[in-house]
């Protein structure tokens, strides 16, 4: 527990004594790859249960044996078709601050935030003039149309 910084990386089948250590050491963050665990049909991933318990998650894609197209953005919208009941600011910060935060890079990015790099992406919603877009983020039918590191286009 004296390490700085520590991935647990996919944690899938997590005891209550492990959430709980997890829970008390947040420099440990658990990485959850919601569609490389539902392709090895794993029993239910305890990352809600880690949230609430104070743990901290990120979300992950792991690798192309067993996940299609490496995409944050997909991952994010599956989690929310599998748990619609989860705040959708959840979501977004589980795919960009807590990957930054469990990387040690928090301070540089994973949110526009002034001072921190121009690194960000834009969606496509489904529909056009939305007041509130957050809730339009996760519909199945939005996609990343471009995206920016450290302000250059890529």
């Amino acid at each position: 527990a004296d390490a700085p910084q520590v991935l647990v990386v996919h944690g899938n089948y997590l005891q209550a004594e492990e959430i709980a250590f997890l829970s008390n050491h947040r420099q440990f963050t658990t990485i959850y790859c919601p569609r490389t665990h539902a392709f090895f049909k794993h029993e239910t991933h305890p990352w809600l249960q880690l949230i609430e318990q104070g743990a901290a998650v990120a979300v992950g894609t792991d690798s192309r044996a067993s996940n299609p197209d490496l995409n944050i953005w997909k991952e994010l919208a599956f989690l929310k078709q599998q748990h619609p009941e989860v705040a959708d600011a959840l979501l977004l910060e589980l795919g960009t601050l807590a990957g930054a935060r469990a990387l040690g890079l928090e301070q540089i990015t994973g949110s526009l935030t002034a001072g921190k790099a121009a690194d960000l992406a834009v969606v496509a919603l489904p529909e056009q003039n939305v007041s509130d877009a957050l809730p339009a983020l996760f519909r199945d039918n939005t996609h990343i149309t471009a995206t920016m590191s450290a302000g250059s286009w890529l």
